[in-house]
């Protein structure tokens, strides 16, 4: 009897010995939610250029209840009540870096409102982030990029190259549409068959065009674009066959 209490006793300890590492378990963290994991969510900027064009960088930021960053991979969904993200549309889901970070691109419309709403979820956790998307009205010319689809074309009279000129005010917001632009060329001509083309911008991003045409002389063109006391000057090889 006394050896069979000793046997009984052994396997007793045995089987508490097991359930005591048993319930240490894995990483702490990701989706138990219990005892401090968070969830912070932040805008920059938090007030928008109702344009279309400009945007915002929304960031969320997830730790375990061990304040650590969740686990890599993490699934981060984000939804707004205006505009939308980089997807098209208004739902973004997306995951956590190493560091428990998430990222969305929310874009905004031509409509403005005091009152947008992004919402993100992650980790059983819901955060708020709240911007404004304004209307603003752009200021004069401060500042004109050129760029060119072409540097180099053959003097053969038919070559051409389309410059795009981006007019921006000292915010870096496009210029009103239909302001006042004016290109002219040292060399060639342009698709109104003269060394200078006016024409104005055409969109909310404060672009105008110009196409030059090479004519049968080679050299470089020096092609300058005027609006109001600012300029910019970009070149064009016109080349031999």
């Amino acid at each position: 009897m006394k050896r069979s209490f000793v046997m009984f006793k052994a396997v007793l300890l045995s089987l508490i010995a097991l359930g005591v590492c048993g319930c240490g378990g894995g990483e702490s963290g990701l989706n138990d939610n219990q005892g401090g994991a968070t969830l912070t969510l932040t805008a920059n900027p938090t007030s928008v250029n109702a344009d279309g064009i400009s945007f915002s960088t929304i960031t969320a930021v997830l730790t375990d209840s061990t304040g650590k960053p969740a686990l890599q991979g993490t699934q981060v969904d984000f939804m707004t009540t205006l505009g939308l993200f980089a997807n098209g549309a208004i739902r973004f889901t997306t995951v956590t870096d190493a560091t428990g970070t998430a990222l969305a691109v929310l874009y905004a419309g031509t409509v403005s409102s005091d009152d947008v709403t992004v919402t993100c979820t992650a980790g059983g956790l819901t955060v708020f982030a709240k911007l404004k998307f304004v209307i603003a009205t752009p200021g004069p010319v401060a500042n004109i990029t050129l760029s060119v689809s072409n540097p180099s074309i053959i003097a053969d009279g038919i070559s051409s190259s389309d410059i795009t000129a981006v007019l921006k005010d000292k915010n870096g917001m496009g210029v009103t549409i239909g302001t006042a632009v004016t290109f002219t060329t040292s060399l060639a001509v342009f698709s109104n068959n003269k060394n200078s083309y006016a024409t104005t911008t055409v969109d909310e991003r404060g672009m105008a065009t110009a196409t030059l045409i090479a004519g049968l002389t080679p050299g470089t063109a020096t092609i300058t674009c005027t609006s109001g006391s600012v300029s910019a000057i970009i070149r064009i090889e016109i080349r031999s066959f």
